[in-house]
């Protein structure tokens, strides 16, 4: 968020034009990243879960091998730690195809608006209103300040995950059991 903020201010202070072009822009950069790993985040979340089904099938094989084998299990052992690795292989699948899509749209969307800002920024030096050494620095000083707000909102999505888990927790710790009989 401090990089957002900060970036606004150099952004407004350096050719304010340049930056108000930008703040009309930079709310789509953040959505998209934002979007972005906040999928990122369920699909790596979902794909641990399947691991750790695939492990907990492994460990229960190897730590009950003797029963395993005395009733002849072991296809059946290997059959589920399969399917288990199946599903965390299509899981892979869709992350990869995450990161590609996300990433692809976000560069997408930000070399576009370097195309639209680097227009203008010619525009106001061509028409004497700025020079191109505060062009550049406003448009990217305004650009890098979106690119950290689309970051930040899963950030912020995991401290309210993360109160919600402390109340739990408090909530369990400041209870007063009953006497028991």
């Amino acid at each position: 968020m401090a990089t957002f903020v900060s970036g606004f201010i150099v952004g407004f202070t350096a050719v304010w034009q340049l930056a108000l072009v930008t703040l009309a822009v930079v709310p789509m950069i953040a959505v998209i990243g934002a979007i972005h790993t906040t999928t990122l985040a369920k699909l790596s979340s979902k794909s641990q879960e399947a691991l750790s089904q695939a492990g907990n099938i492994v460990e229960q094989t190897v730590v009950q091998i003797r029963v395993v084998l005395a009733f002849v299990g072991e296809s059946r052992a290997l059959q589920g730690y399969s399917s288990a690795l199946k599903v965390a292989q299509k899981l892979g699948y869709k992350t990869g195809l995450a990161k590609g899509m996300g990433l692809g749209a976000t560069y997408f969307v930000v070399f576009c608006c370097y195309a639209l800002l680097l227009w203008y920024g010619g525009y106001l030096v061509r028409h004497h209103e700025t020079n191109g050494g505060l062009a550049i620095a406003t448009m990217f000083a305004v650009m890098i300040g979106g690119i950290g707000l689309g970051q930040s909102a899963p950030s912020m999505a995991a401290f309210t995950k993360a109160r919600v888990a402390a109340a739990k927790i408090f909530r369990i710790i400041d209870h007063n059991p009953g006497p028991r009989f």
